[in-house]
């Protein structure tokens, strides 16, 4: 009998480990949804608005490189 309540502990302690390690995750990916996720979103933001900057700033130095300024001023 001694061997049966021994390997009932055991089961125990492996059931205690999993449910300790099942929180541990629970617990992280809120921290992860909470915290972190929202400040990936806003550095993605400003990184896709820095290159679309950067498209825009390009086309127009090429413009200006060509010495086409009738296409890109119109003045009255």
């Amino acid at each position: 009998m001694k061997y049966n309540l021994k390997l009932k502990k055991g089961k125990n302690k492996v059931y205690i480990v999993l449910i300790m390690l099942f929180v541990l995750v629970l617990f992280l990916y809120f921290f992860i949804e909470n915290n972190i996720k929202p400040k990936l979103i806003a550095i993605s933001e400003i990184k896709a608005r820095l290159f679309a900057t950067q498209a825009i700033n390009d086309a127009v130095s090429k413009k200006i490189e060509l010495n086409s300024f009738n296409d890109l001023i119109f003045i009255k």
